[in-house]
């Protein structure tokens, strides 16, 4: 339940009590709540019949004219609170004392304000630790985000490695195929040239010439 559904629900309460204390009844009206419209002396008069009580004194006086409603609104009172406001004993002391219920709206207000404060301040909490929640998880996002960043770099400069490895690899057979070549027409040249001196060398030796 949040603060305005608990602030509804307890000035619904309290409007209840006052109505039911100060708001003026009539007696028809109070007839169709389900009170009885004999008067007080007749309903004192009922209860000495069917009681047949044999001493008299024994007997509660009726209550005064002008205590009679506060009684019945008294009941009333009592069976709304479900029996948690503090009367007395007898219909009379009731009237008597009854109509000085403000020291509990004045409670259940400020009963109202502690619970009200209670929940703005939870209410307050909740939304600090919900916005705190927010930011650790846009934090997470962002570093997730640097982090998948860093990844792709890494990879891509993984792949240009790779890419000039392949590359330089390649010149490097390219150059050790060329050196081969080179290499393989120096000795056929080398063998040429051998071979025309050894020639010579017959040639001058057979004819008893020297070697110039």
């Amino acid at each position: 339940m949040n603060a305005v559904t608990m602030k509804e629900f307890i000035m619904k309460q309290a409007r209840k009590i006052w109505n039911y204390i100060y708001k003026p009844r009539s007696y028809a009206a109070e007839d169709n709540l389900g009170y009885e419209a004999e008067s007080i002396e007749d309903q004192h008069l009922s209860v000495c019949e069917n009681q047949e009580l044999t001493e008299p004194h024994l007997i509660r006086p009726p209550l005064k004219p002008e205590h009679a409603a506060a009684a019945k609104h008294n009941h009333k009172v009592k069976e709304f609170l479900g029996q948690n406001a503090e009367f007395g004993d007898s219909d009379t002391k009731d009237a008597e004392g009854l109509y000085d219920l403000q020291p509990q709206l004045s409670k259940m207000a400020a009963r109202e304000a502690e619970l009200l404060c209670r929940l703005r301040d939870a209410e307050e909490a909740h939304a600090r630790q919900r916005e705190k929640q927010n930011l650790d998880q846009l934090s997470r996002i962002r570093l997730e985000e640097e982090n998948a960043r860093l990844v792709a770099k890494v990879v891509q400069m993984a792949c240009e490695v790779n890419v000039y490895e392949r590359a330089w690899q390649k010149k490097l057979h390219q150059l050790k195929s060329l050196n081969y070549v080179l290499l393989r027409e120096r000795e056929k040249a080398w063998e040429i040239e051998r071979a025309a001196l050894m020639a010579r060398i017959h040639s001058l030796q057979k004819h008893g010439g020297k070697l110039q």
